[in-house]
C-alpha cells in the first residue's frame, strides 16, 4: 500500500501535510503539478529534504490520453524540469491525469524514463 498525494503543492495546506506525515514517519509520494510546483519551489525542497518521493502529474491537469505526443512531452518535460531545478532530482514516476492513458502516453513515459502509476 501507498500514500500519494495529487496536484500540490499547495502553499497553505501542503507543509501542513508535510510536517504531520514528517513528525509521524509516515512515508509518501507526492505527484504534482508543474504549475503549482513553479509558483513553489520551496515545498518542492521541503519535501525532498525530508524524505518524500515526488512525481510528475502534469503541467496543467489536461486528458493526455488524447493528446498528441508532442503535448505529451512538453506537459511531462516542463514539469520535470521544474522539479529536477528544485531537488536536484528528476522524477523517474508518472501519473496521468484522470488515470487516464494511451498508448502514445506509454511510448513517451518509457522513452523519458518514467513508470506510470495509477
Amino acid at each position: 500500500m501507498a500514500l500519494t498525494f495529487d496536484d500540490g503543492p499547495h502553499p497553505k495546506y501542503t507543509p501542513l501535510l508535510l510536517r504531520y506525515l514528517r513528525d509521524n514517519h509516515v512515508p509518501a509520494t507526492f505527484f504534482l503539478l508543474g504549475e503549482n510546483a513553479s509558483q513553489n519551489p520551496t515545498i518542492l525542497i521541503e519535501m525532498a529534504e525530508s524524505g518524500f518521493e515526488i512525481g510528475s502529474h502534469s503541467w496543467n491537469h489536461p486528458d493526455l490520453s488524447k493528446a498528441t505526443e508532442q503535448k505529451i512531452r512538453l506537459q511531462i518535460e516542463n514539469t520535470s524540469n521544474v522539479i529536477e531545478q528544485a531537488t536536484g532530482k528528476k522524477p523517474t514516476l508518472f501519473r496521468p491525469p484522470y488515470g487516464s492513458t494511451s498508448k502514445t502516453l506509454r511510448e513517451v513515459c518509457e522513452s523519458l524514463g518514467l513508470e506510470i502509476i495509477i
